[in-house]
C-alpha cells in the first residue's frame, strides 16, 4: 500500500508507481476536499469537483481489439469484502442518478437510470432489469417512466408488460413532414402497413411495408370509406369491384340473400 498525497492535497502529485495504491478515507477530485451531499443527502467516498462547465469522469483506454472501456457496478449481500452472498429478487444492482441545484442544496433528484434483479438469482443466473424514472414538475423525488424486464419486454406506464410493447395510455404518431404509420410483417413476404398518409390526410391500410403503394383501404377526413378488392362484413354481406368494357369498375354487395 501507499498514500496518494497529491490527490489528497498534502503535497505535490504522487509518482507514477506499480504498487498497489490505498486510499481509506473519502477521495476527493478537484477544487474542494469536502463531502458535498446530494440525492437526498448522500455522501458518496468518492466525488469529483469543478466550478466549471468542464466536470465530469472520462474513461480511455487504447488497445487493438475490439474491447472498450466499462463502468462496473456491483452488488452483493455479504456485508464483508471476499465472501459472498447471493442477492434477491428486485434488489438494486446500481444506478446513475441526475440531480439539481434549486436553491437551497443538490438533494433534488431529475431522473435516475436503475438495474435491479428481476426474478429469481442463481449460480451464473442472474436476471435483471433496467427501470428509467423521471420527476414531474413540483416534485423533487423520481417515479418509474419505463421498464426493460428480463425477458426483453418494454412496458411504458405498466410494470408488468405481457407482450414485447406494453403502453398504459395513449401512443402518438407523427406526420409533420412524413407519414406515420406501423408496419406489420412476417418473415416471408406478406406485409401491411397502417397510418395517416401525409399525402391526403387520410386513414389508410396499404398491402405494403409503407403507405405509398398497394392501398386497400383508406378512411378519408369526413369519414367516406374507400375499400380496394373484396370486403366480408361478419360473414353475411361482402363487396367486390368488378370490371366491365362500358362502365368501368362498379360495385356489387352480396348478402346471405343474395347479391344487391
Amino acid at each position: 500500500t501507499g498514500t496518494l498525497d497529491g490527490i489528497l492535497g498534502s503535497g505535490a502529485p504522487a509518482a507514477a508507481t506499480t504498487t498497489t495504491q490505498k486510499v481509506t478515507a473519502r477521495l476527493f477530485i478537484g477544487d474542494i476536499a469536502t463531502s458535498v451531499p446530494v440525492s437526498n443527502g448522500q455522501q458518496n467516498w468518492t466525488q469529483s469537483h469543478e466550478a466549471s462547465n468542464r466536470g465530469g469522469v472520462t474513461w480511455f483506454s487504447t488497445h487493438n481489439s475490439a474491447g472498450g472501456t466499462e463502468a462496473v457496478f456491483a452488488k452483493g449481500r455479504s456485508g464483508s469484502i471476499g465472501s459472498f452472498t447471493i442477492v434477491a429478487n428486485s434488489d438494486t444492482l446500481g444506478q446513475i442518478t441526475w440531480c439539481g441545484d434549486d436553491g437551497t442544496d443538490m438533494n433534488s433528484v431529475g431522473a435516475r437510470i436503475m438495474a435491479s434483479v428481476d426474478g429469481t438469482p442463481g449460480e451464473n443466473d442472474m436476471p435483471g432489469r433496467l427501470t428509467f424514472l423521471t420527476t414531474a414538475d413540483g416534485s423533487s423525488s423520481p417515479t418509474e417512466k419505463m421498464r426493460i424486464t428480463s425477458a426483453g419486454l418494454v412496458g411504458i406506464g405498466l410494470t408488468a408488460p405481457n407482450l414485447k410493447l406494453g403502453v398504459l395510455g395513449g401512443i402518438e404518431l407523427r406526420n409533420d413532414e412524413v407519414d406515420g404509420y406501423i408496419w406489420f410483417h412476417d418473415p416471408g413476404t406478406r406485409s401491411f402497413a397502417i397510418g395517416l398518409d401525409q399525402s391526403n390526410g387520410a386513414f389508410t391500410v396499404c398491402e405494403s411495408s409503407d403507405l405509398t403503394s398497394a392501398p386497400r383501404l383508406t378512411i378519408a377526413a369526413g369519414g367516406t370509406v374507400g375499400v380496394v378488392g373484396a370486403l366480408t362484413v361478419g360473414g353475411i354481406a361482402s363487396i367486390d369491384d368488378t370490371t366491365d368494357s362500358t362502365s368501368g369498375t362498379s360495385g356489387s354487395i352480396h348478402t346471405d340473400g343474395g347479391v344487391g
